[in-house]
């Protein structure tokens, strides 16, 4: 999903580009881990899932694919970090997965249990909203959870309580590993010299790039606009939030 042409040249004004050929490579035959969305708005991709209750606890079933990762050899860096990681941001030049490339991957079923935060978020004010009646997508609800990996959760003698808008859901997989093919072994010499090779390229493109990327901007060039890809942890979870209206009545 492409930032608006107002973010975007923001993002551009106070960002640069840096050479990512060692990450590209090691990408190769490599695979990631996504929530699958189950639905989107104009802004930002919908995350839902499957609420469950056992033994007074609750617990989420989440749709999870293993996608290839994409990386094209250069990455966008924003001075202005949004995830705690330089090299990681949400702002990207790597195109995120649509919802619809995402749905034809196999889907697994990942679980997590729903702990309330220490204290309340600055963006939803429960830990679990329960709704009178389902909204337009079906779901019954938001959790608005810390999620904790859970292995070997059976849903037997559970009680269902259907399917809930779940804040933050692409940001709760990072205890998952990369799945990378047999022969990955076979490319790490390479990847280490084009790692080697990132730091000369990257001084030499970080100072010229951004007015470069201002000029294309300004010519409407759609290869200047960065993506912004919120499958990847922000500063503030659990952004992304499950949109709802105001006026959405409670249990």
């Amino acid at each position: 999903m492409k930032y608006g042409l107002l973010i975007a040249t923001a993002a551009c004004l106070s960002s640069c580009i840096y050479s990512d050929l060692g990450r590209t490579i090691g990408s190769i035959g490599t695979k990631v881990p996504r929530i699958v969305p189950s639905g989107t708005t104009e802004t930002q991709n919908i995350y839902s899932g499957q609420l469950y209750r056992k033994d007074g606890k609750y617990y989420v079933e989440l749709p999870l694919v293993w996608v290839p990762e994409r990386r094209k050899g250069y990455e966008c860096m924003p001075i202005y970090n949004t995830t705690g990681d330089q090299f990681n941001d949400t702002c990207t030049y790597n195109r995120p997965y649509t919802v619809e490339e995402l749905q034809q991957y196999p889907i697994e079923k990942i679980y997590f249990e729903a702990t309330p935060f220490p204290a309340r978020t600055m963006w939803r004010n429960n830990f679990i909203t329960h709704w009178k009646k389902a909204d337009e997508r079906g779901a019954r609800g938001i959790v608005t959870a810390k999620l904790q990996p859970i292995e070997g959760f059976n849903t037997k003698g559970a009680e269902h309580l259907g399917l809930y808008g779940i804040d933050g859901a692409p940001h709760h997989i990072g205890h998952l590993d990369k799945r990378r093919a047999d022969y990955y072994p076979l490319l790490l010499p390479l990847q280490i010299v084009a790692t080697a090779a990132d730091i000369p390229l990257s001084i030499v493109l970080m100072p010229i790039s951004t007015p470069i990327l201002c000029a294309a901007m300004e010519a409407d060039c759609e290869a200047a606009f960065p993506y912004h890809d919120h499958s990847r942890p922000e500063f503030s979870p659990p952004f992304p939030l499950y949109p709802t209206e105001e006026s959405q009545k409670t249990q």
